[in-house]
């Protein structure tokens, strides 16, 4: 037991551990100072998403799939965003918190969805079929294996659902 114990953060951990701080303790104990080290686990008010069900990377979330609270929250739970037709980017337990960072638009292109691969120059348009490879958003790189490649190419989100590569662009069909 310490006898005027006081706390100070000393150290909010690295981005992969927002949720948590490293508290400097102090005090006396015998008469004598003693000072540790304390990891502990950060909490703010605010509102955030609690998962009411296990729920799937990929998935694009309804108002049942999570209870929305205002409550002592991880700061990484922390979201003012409408749960409602977000892009879950990770996979989280029943009853976990919903990582802001992890919630996004629904993406422009989706994984394995057909496309239509069109190459522009002056004078020129030559059309082709590809598949997305992954799901792209606006202004995101994804890979696009074009009908007959040994290799994808890359491409790059650019509007709802078309991606463009260099000259050549791809829309959906």
């Amino acid at each position: 037991l310490l006898e005027g114990a006081s706390a100070t953060p000393t150290q909010a951990l690295p981005a992969s551990c927002p949720d948590n701080v490293v508290a400097r303790l102090q005090g006396r104990r015998e008469g004598r100072p003693v000072e540790m080290l304390v990891p502990g686990a950060l909490r703010v008010m605010g509102m955030a998403h609690r998962a009411q069900r296990t729920l799937r990377a990929g998935s694009v979330l309804r108002a049942e799939d999570a209870e929305t609270v205002r409550d002592w929250v991880p700061p990484s739970a922390l979201c003012e965003r409408e749960l409602e037709g977000s892009f879950l980017v990770n996979a989280v337990g029943s009853g976990r918190w919903l990582p802001c960072a992890d919630l996004r638009e629904p993406p422009l292109v989706r994984r394995g969805e057909e496309l239509t691969v069109i190459y522009r120059a002056p004078g020129l348009e030559l059309r082709g079929r590809g598949v997305a490879r992954k799901d792209g958003w606006m202004g995101e790189r994804l890979s696009v294996r074009v009908g007959g490649a040994e290799r994808d190419c890359q491409a790059e989100g650019v509007g709802p659902g078309g991606v463009q590569v260099g000259a050549r662009e791809a829309v959906h069909r």
